[in-house]
């Protein structure tokens, strides 16, 4: 059975609304016809400045308990909504491990890549997951790479290109390089439009690029 969709995480002000808005409705309901209730029901003014105080403290714990159930609700939500969330992940990575593939997430404004632990493997890293600057990775880049890589990902950023598909040649901590397939997509954008964030895929093609430089059929 396909999975359903994944339902938004409500942001901080849209989970924050609901809570304001009764809470407002509360305050306003309380204010307009408790004073009446007690007008009707109390006329001696020593009586009507205990009521008066009462109604103060009762205004206050009632506020209390209905901020206290709508923010625990609010707050359930979005754990259930992690939770399943959590749940696709790692549905995800067993899924990309299976077919030998490495997760990489990059950072537009930070210049940052993240890698999960099948693409630190791949990098010939300890599998588990780490980040480095867009500068580190472009300094193990091959020097015949770095023209074509980049014309590729920056036709891709500034809309160009509606793929990001790219091969290219990466060195490994002993000194050798690994050809390497990678596919991306925009996954954010800010309000203008500009990219903020980019999911993509490491393959390791290595043995298939050695295979058709040798002239026989790729593995």
């Amino acid at each position: 059975m396909p999975n359903s969709p994944l339902p938004a995480l409500p942001s901080p002000g849209l989970l924050a609304l609901p809570v304001a808005l009764i809470y407002a409705a509360f305050a306003v309901a309380w204010i307009v016809y408790s004073d009446q209730i007690i007008g009707i029901w109390v006329r001696d003014p020593d009586r009507l400045t205990e009521m008066q105080t009462l109604k103060g403290l009762l205004f206050v714990v009632g506020t209390a308990l209905l901020l206290w159930v709508m923010v625990r609700r609010g707050f359930a939500r979005q754990a259930d909504l992690q939770a399943v969330l959590s749940r696709r992940e790692a549905r995800l990575r067993v899924a990309l491990r299976a077919t030998g593939l490495g997760l990489w997430d990059y950072l537009v404004d930070s210049r940052e890549v993240e890698y999960d632990d099948e693409a630190a493997r791949m990098l010939g890293r300890p599998p588990e997951p780490f980040r480095e600057s867009a500068d580190k990775w472009l300094a193990r880049l091959h020097p015949d790479d770095r023209e074509s890589f980049r014309q590729r990902f920056r036709d891709y950023l500034e809309g160009r290109s509606e793929q990001y598909v790219n091969e290219f040649r990466l060195a490994m901590p002993g000194g050798d390089y690994r050809w390497f397939s990678s596919v991306g997509q925009i996954v954010d954008r800010d309000e203008g439009g500009s990219p903020l964030r980019l999911v993509g895929t490491y393959l390791d093609i290595t043995a298939r690029k050695r295979a058709q430089q040798a002239g026989l059929p790729a593995p």
